[in-house]
């Protein structure tokens, strides 16, 4: 059996079977290298990646083989790691020294490339290596399922929901229930069918979504839920930390979206600061989120574009020309006819930032409008909205 070959068999035990895996990695018929490798595979997967690279780094490679499998591995690391100029270098060069010695770990490599130009949004290059990878005959039904999850992301990704859906439930027909990639293949189909606005549907994938997770009250399934109902339904956000302890990347994007609902820019901004540390080039300035469609981007969206869009339609000259605070009130709350926050109207009325007292004030102008005006304003977390009456019953 040829060297490598033994080697990727036992590589690709680790997904399969843990403990035939562990036996094997005792062989003789692998070499210190070689194991080494391996450890420092299992290190990354278990996500010890600062033991990970100290092991790479102290490993000296023999063959071209050895050497195209740690630059695989210093690429994945990189890729983790968000530093994608370089695991796409790492990437490339270990794909050419697979191609040289015509190995099918290539299409590891291929698929490697794939998910990094996912990443960076490079349609183009992205395009050029599934061309490469389907030169290829897939050796392992993981690189099959791959294919087709990097084949449907660049057609989401230019805009073909239809072909991306396509190869997504291709992919689910070759799996079953409980395979380990059918959860992520379920989530992509999820988000297909938000930025398709087919809700219906959202919910009916989301069902599946949950059968196949491995707890009911996994916080993902909740975050998932909670945010489907606020951008499906507009329903506020209950989520709470407690359940989110081990997720604190998921609670912050939580956090940052509840307080741009209310218009609290400050707490939006401190829970934005802390994505920021944890993935900069992800979580970029000015709520930029550099990132392929999902719950958190198009609920994101909504707050950032939509509700700014509604407040800059306003005539702020008219505002600013009427004299009494009550018309005032209800000439913006009238004009927008959308829940505003009551950091926009104390700042649209008063001109001044949100403090306790200014917030007082706001409560009794909106008591001057109900009655003055005799109209319904609704307050709900912490936003007013104008109510056009149900003047329907007739009087008796």
């Amino acid at each position: 059996m040829k060297e490598s070959t033994f080697f990727k068999e036992t590589f690709r035990l680790y997904n399969q079977n843990k403990k035939l895996f562990a036996y094997r990695l005792k062989s003789n018929k692998l070499s210190i290298v070689d194991k080494n490798l391996l450890k420092a595979y299992v290190l990354y997967r278990r996500k010890k990646f600062d033991k990970c690279i100290d092991l790479l780094r102290s490993t000296s490679t023999v063959s071209p083989f050895q050497k195209g499998f740690k630059l695989y591995l210093k690429a994945l690391l990189q890729s983790h790691q968000t530093k994608f100029r370089l695991a796409n270098n790492n990437a490339f060069k270990s794909m050419v020294i697979f191609e040289k010695i015509n190995d099918d770990f290539i299409t590891s490599a291929l698929i490697l490339l794939c998910i990094i130009n996912i990443n960076k949004k490079d349609t183009k290059k992205l395009a050029l290596y599934i061309r490469k990878l389907e030169l290829y005959s897939i050796p392992s039904e993981y690189i099959q399922i791959s294919t087709f999850q990097v084949k449907a992301m660049h057609a989401f990704l230019t805009g073909n929901l239809n072909k991306a859906n396509d190869e997504v439930n291709q992919a689910l027909f070759l799996m079953n229930d409980t395979s380990p990639h059918t959860a992520e293949f379920l989530l992509l189909k999820l988000n297909i069918s938000i930025v398709k606005k087919d809700y219906k549907n959202s919910y009916k994938i989301f069902n599946q979504y949950k059968k196949n997770s491995s707890f009911k009250t996994n916080p993902n399934n909740l975050f998932i839920h909670a945010f489907l109902d606020y951008i499906v339904y507009a329903k506020p956000i209950y989520l709470y930390q407690k359940d989110f302890l081990k997720y604190p990347e998921l609670w912050s994007q939580v956090l940052t979206i509840k307080a741009l609902s209310v218009g609290n820019h400050e707490d939006a901004l401190k829970s934005w600061s802390n994505l920021s540390i944890h993935n900069p080039s992800l979580y970029q300035d000015d709520f930029n989120y550099n990132s392929v469609p999902c719950l958190f981007s198009i609920a994101l969206k909504m707050n950032k574009v939509e509700k700014l869009r509604n407040i800059k339609s306003l005539n702020i000259e008219v505002i600013e020309k009427i004299s009494s605070i009550t018309q005032k009130c209800f000439f913006i709350l009238k004009e927008l006819n959308i829940p505003i926050s009551k950091y926009d109207l104390i700042m649209l009325i008063w001109g001044t930032e949100y403090s306790d007292s200014m917030n007082a004030r706001l409560r009794n102008t909106i008591k001057n409008c109900k009655r003055k005006y005799d109209c319904e304003i609704v307050s709900y977390q912490e936003t007013y909205q104008l109510k056009e009456k149900d003047d329907s019953k007739e009087v008796a």
